[in-house]
């Protein structure tokens, strides 16, 4: 349930500035004289930390070549009581871009892979059975800590007297629509694809779920798969979308390099609620790519404690910030 947020232009202002903090080595001026200091590439290194434990799912093992880096990093995870089902994610490089492009994108080379499969003889009788948007539901607060709701109203709560706040429901257009916004700035949409085949070469019929997200700069791929025999359709969607929902989230890739210099432009001439908007989109999308200078900065030693760590390393010319 998401309770009303009393928010004022100035107090999501605040808020948004709570929610992305500039690097500390941002770009200066250049002295009179002084060398011209190279482009630090946009990712140097990206570290994929996947959790040995997410609620119930255990992680049984990884994957990384890093002489195909672009295809990125591997992990299987395992649910005790659910011995027929795999759950494999799949966390390789995207790039900067709107998340519904990105999925698009993504959704095209997602679904060339089953035909090249079944071209080369893997499966047979590859059939889609319903494709639709999949959205990921925030994560809880931490034990102790105030949720995103209660950040926002304790922003908000020294504009305004008690008395002149409306009751719940009746926030005005503005704060109402500043409110969404943090909302779905903070969630990921992507795609969920059904589909059934035949697995060679014994033609055993299978449920394949697949889920695409584009996340940190990367796409977060998601196949489940079980026998259609030892598990019914009901049973296995259910067991796929828990899978995606609980894996996804708890996932992380942490980027290191000039993405970390981020810029947040607003028209100063702009009303309030256009620079409050503007620092709400572009603060929340600049820290969903997840960077930092540098690896102590991230905290990479503590985010990899009980964790499965996949280090890759990207060239200057790798990514492109734009």
């Amino acid at each position: 349930m998401i309770r009303p947020v009393f928010l004022s232009a100035a107090s999501v202002i605040a808020l948004a500035s709570a929610l992305f903090v500039p690097a500390a080595d941002a770009r200066q001026e250049q002295a009179p004289g002084e060398p011209k200091a190279e482009a630090r590439p946009f990712i140097e290194t990206s570290y994929v930390i996947a959790p040995e434990r997410i609620g119930e799912f255990v992680i049984e093992g990884s994957s990384y070549d890093a002489a195909n880096k672009y295809a990125g990093a591997g992990f299987r995870y395992a649910l005790p009581g659910h011995q027929e089902t795999r759950f494999d994610v799949y966390v390789y490089p995207a790039g900067r871009s709107a998340e519904a492009d990105a999925v698009e994108r993504g959704m095209v080379e997602f679904k060339a892979g089953f035909a090249e499969a079944e071209e080369a003889g893997y499966y047979r009788n590859v059939r889609i059975v319903e494709e639709s948007d999949f959205t990921l539901e925030l994560p809880g607060p931490e034990p102790g800590s105030a949720s995103r709701g209660d950040m926002a109203a304790d922003a908000a709560a020294p504009t305004r007297d008690a008395s002149e706040r409306e009751a719940p429901g009746e926030l005005d257009t503005g704060e109402a629509a500043l409110a969404r916004m943090l909302l779905e700035a903070s969630q990921h949409t992507g795609r969920r694809v059904s589909v059934q085949l035949d697995l060679l070469p014994q033609g055993m019929p299978m449920h394949s779920d697949g889920y695409l997200f584009h996340k940190q700069l990367y796409f977060f791929k998601v196949r489940v798969s079980a026998a259609r025999e030892r598990i019914d359709d009901a049973g296995f969607r259910a067991l796929a979308d828990r899978a995606a929902r609980s894996l996804v989230p708890a996932i992380d890739v942490v980027n290191i390099g000039d993405c970390a210099n981020a810029v947040i432009t607003v028209d100063p001439d702009g009303d309030p609620q256009a620079i409050a908007e503007a620092l709400v989109t572009q603060s929340v999308a600049y820290q969903r790519e997840n960077c930092f200078k540098d690896a102590a900065t991230a905290g990479i030693t503590e985010k990899s404690a009980d964790a499965r760590v996949v280090e890759i390393g990207f060239d200057a010319q790798d990514w492109r910030g734009r």
